[in-house]
């Protein structure tokens, strides 16, 4: 159990700052509700990326209860499959060539993340830690990247 806590606590850390940036792209997705805010540009580009709120939201949720011991790991794992699949709906549909770059992006760090996930939290193979911090640092600066490409 004593090798398990590094484990929890990166992906407390991540869980945290996803959650953290999750929540700004939720105020986005309420404020496009009045007209006058809608950007020039606001086309399925702008809506694909507001549809990302829940699913980061989600995943983040998943990945929390399991820092915290209350989630199945196969359950946060298939949480992230989900969010790697919404941000490949995201890189297909998009018809803003940034958007569909950086989602595609995150698509892959995230898949990434989510592969380096499954290794340590379900199959328990610790030696995966390297590689799960890695993926999680890209994924943070590939999901950042996105949000700002989303605002633009």
């Amino acid at each position: 159990m004593k090798n398990a806590l590094p484990s929890l606590a990166v992906a407390a850390l991540l869980a945290v700052g996803l959650a953290g940036c999750s929540g700004s792209a939720a105020p986005a997705a309420s404020s496009t509700t009045e007209p006058a805010e809608a950007p020039t540009t606001g086309d399925d580009s702008l809506q694909a990326c507001l549809d990302l709120a829940g699913p980061f939201a989600e995943a983040s949720g998943k990945l929390a209860s399991l820092a915290s011991g209350d989630a199945d790991p196969q359950a946060a794992v298939d949480g992230w499959t989900a969010l790697v699949d919404a941000l490949g709906s995201v890189a297909q549909s998009a018809s803003d060539q940034e958007v569909k770059q950086a989602a595609t992006i995150a698509q892959t760090d995230f898949a990434a993340l989510r592969d380096a996930m499954q290794q340590v939290h379900v199959n328990g193979d610790l030696t995966a830690m390297g590689a799960f911090t890695s993926a999680n640092e890209t994924a943070q600066a590939s999901y950042t990247a996105l949000l700002q490409t989303c605002q633009a």
